[in-house]
């Protein structure tokens, strides 16, 4: 199997470990009543973004990256996910 491949499979691996791992780890840690949806929600949308502002490998070796998309994107979403507030269950 070529470097490449094994490289490309890793990361598409390890960026769905990442957003699927995300809603289930904060269902997992939520308090008795805590509304943990929209959370889960917001932290997943935030886990795509820090990979992409980071230049996540996957991001890099498809060539999506650009550093002006990434300045701003991730001040945009802070600022909209201020927004969201979660209703008690």
């Amino acid at each position: 199997m070529p470097a490449d491949l094994i490289l490309k499979v890793v990361s598409w691996g390890l960026l769905l470990l990442g957003m699927v791992g995300t809603p289930i780890y904060l269902r997992k840690q939520r308090l008795p009543g805590q509304p943990w949806v929209v959370n889960a929600i917001i932290s997943t949308i935030a886990f795509a973004l820090w990979v992409y502002t980071l230049g996540g490998s996957v991001i890099l070796i498809h060539h999506w990256y650009n550093v002006v998309l990434a300045g701003i994107a991730a001040p945009i979403f802070t600022f909209v996910a201020g927004m969201f507030e979660p209703k008690a269950s």
